[in-house]
């Protein structure tokens, strides 16, 4: 599952990851990710860009882009998150038989990551995509990203072999 993330800045993120599991403390002042966690800073450098800027002929920048306030990030969680042992302590994410069943609702309706956001979260709208924020982090669903990205004509993430929102 891939969740995409904005906050105001580096520390707010962290503070999240730490506060909820996803950043474990090494008890000497350091964090390791929990298992199962990956994070990449969008487009590598945290910025997501929310217009192109505008270019004469010669390549010349007329104006210049624009991006969205603060940092955002890409939070992939695997199937490990779920299953790894940490401190003595497992976390499941398991489907019910019956919500397995593919006609059913997407994965991000059915997920224990999702349910916990929508519970503990404020839902809320900008820039026409919805989100849900959590202790000053904004958490986006990807395809509400891409359809932004795609009606705005503005390039998204890629990673290294093609992959891209």
């Amino acid at each position: 599952m891939d969740i995409i993330l904005r906050a105001t800045n580096k520390a707010t993120m962290a503070t999240l990851a730490e506060t909820y599991g996803l950043r474990i403390s090494d008890g000497e002042g350091g964090f390791r990710n929990h298992p199962g966690i990956r994070w990449t800073w969008w487009a590598d450098n945290g910025k997501l860009m929310t217009a192109k800027g505008t270019y004469d002929a010669d390549g010349a920048e007329l104006t210049p882009p624009t991006f969205a306030a603060g940092v955002v990030a890409i939070l992939r969680i695997t199937s490990q998150f779920f299953t790894e042992d940490v401190d003595g302590v497992k976390t499941y994410d398991a489907l019910t038989p019956d919500e397995a069943d593919p006609d059913k609702a997407e994965q991000w309706a059915r997920s224990r990551v999702a349910r916990f956001v929508k519970n503990n979260g404020t839902p809320g709208t900008a820039g026409g995509i919805s989100y849900w924020e959590l202790d000053g982090v904004r958490l986006y669903k990807p395809a509400d990203v891409q359809a932004f990205l795609v009606s705005n004509d503005v390039p998204g993430h890629s990673w290294q072999g093609g992959n891209s929102f």
